[in-house]
């Protein structure tokens, strides 16, 4: 993950831990929109800013766990039993689901140092929410027309890439179109895709951002099944 305009070590979000189960557990179906509405309520501390249509399509898929399962899959991909310490992510170190040392909280880079430079899986997770909050707040400010799922999609990416990246990129100025055309996929599918692994992630934002969401499930789907397949952080403390 290349970070050059978000520190993190904001609040983490808020009721996410619920909403992301052990790769042992795949994404589940919530076939109660009122449960949709309170997911996505709890997970962005904020109402939904949806027209009715948009909200009706969403139903049954628990976005925040697709985003995750897959978020937790490229970024755990090919380090299999190295994560709980730093690890070298390009040229810098990381730690966790692709979390870069350098932009860890003071508080964090002291905790991890006191447990003798490792962490759980559970705090890997926790900043990897905070990451993505901190990521929602900026670029919901820079694209505040984007509904939840396409706000998601773009986390994702900026995750992978760096938000930076993504605003340089050829991709932003369809970004804050609001273009879901066919010009937009070819473009997001050109963003940091020289791997399978990525190329996987850019399909799966691309259908969050342009509502297919059961496309974006299946992936999810998979990217549980790889996870449960490899043991991954099995060792981990809970």
């Amino acid at each position: 993950m290349k970070q050059k305009d978000i520190v993190i070590g904001g609040a983490a979000i808020v009721g996410a831990v619920a909403f992301l189960q052990e790769p042992e557990t795949p994404p589940t179906i919530v076939d109660d929109m009122a449960n949709v509405e309170t997911m996505v309520a709890e997970v962005t501390g904020n109402p939904i800013h949806q027209d009715a249509k948009a909200i009706e399509s969403q139903r049954g898929y628990d976005l925040f766990k697709i985003v995750m399962l897959e978020t937790k899959r490229r970024e755990a991909l090919g380090r299999k039993g190295k994560e709980l310490r730093p690890y070298m992510d390009g040229k810098t170190q990381a730690i966790g689901y692709g979390c870069h040392m350098k932009y860890l909280s003071a508080k964090w880079k002291k905790t991890i140092e006191d447990q003798g430079n490792t962490i759980t899986e559970a705090q890997a997770r926790t900043i990897m929410y905070e990451v993505f909050d901190n990521l929602k707040e900026t670029i919901s400010k820079d694209l505040p027309h984007l509904d939840r799922a396409q706000l998601w999609a773009v986390q994702s990416l900026a995750y992978n890439w760096g938000y930076g990246n993504v605003k340089k990129s050829k991709l932003y100025q369809h970004l804050k179109n609001g273009d879901t055309s066919k010009g937009t996929e070819k473009v997001w599918m050109q963003c940091h895709a020289a791997t399978k692994g990525h190329r996987i992630s850019r399909r799966l934002e691309v259908f969050l951002f342009t509502g297919k969401y059961k496309k974006a499930q299946e992936i999810a789907d998979d990217a549980g099944k790889v996870l449960q397949k490899r043991g991954d952080f099995k060792h981990y403390e809970k």
